[in-house]
């Protein structure tokens, strides 16, 4: 199954329009500006699939990142909360940077992500504070 999750345009844009005040103009102030313009049309595509997890990151529909992780490859995936509300989860792996699983739509990534870990024989350890939020939702 695919998943799909944006960057939040409302803080990129506030970001964006507080660096268009600045007064200087420098190469590094034009750099600035342009990577927070970027980020704002940023969006992330997370596929589970049998035999491996596939996490992708765009800019503009172009890819940016790709990272392809077989289940003998992951540590552990561990449940959290984030913010007040939100949860999240994050795929160890050996090498490499981590996955981290946040505003993925739709929500049952979260139940996908633990079946996958317990069919692969993965480990799976829920905070306290994720074990609240399972229960409120």
């Amino acid at each position: 199954m695919t998943y799909k999750a944006k960057t939040q345009y409302v803080s990129g844009t506030i970001l964006f329009l507080m660096a268009l005040t600045f007064i200087a103009f420098n190469i590094y102030y034009l750099f600035f500006l342009l990577l927070i313009f970027l980020l704002n049309f940023m969006s992330s595509q997370l596929t589970i699939d049998d035999e491996k997890i596939t996490y992708k990151t765009y800019i503009f529909a172009v890819p940016i990142y790709k990272k392809e992780v077989a289940p003998v490859r992951i540590t552990e995936l561990k449940l959290k909360r984030v913010s007040w509300a939100k949860k999240c989860a994050v795929i160890k792996v050996i090498k490499g940077l981590n996955i981290r699983v946040i505003n993925f739509h739709p929500e049952t990534i979260y139940q996908d992500l633990i079946r996958y870990a317990k069919d692969n024989d993965v480990k799976v350890i829920k905070t306290k504070d994720y074990k609240i939020l399972e229960k409120m939702h």
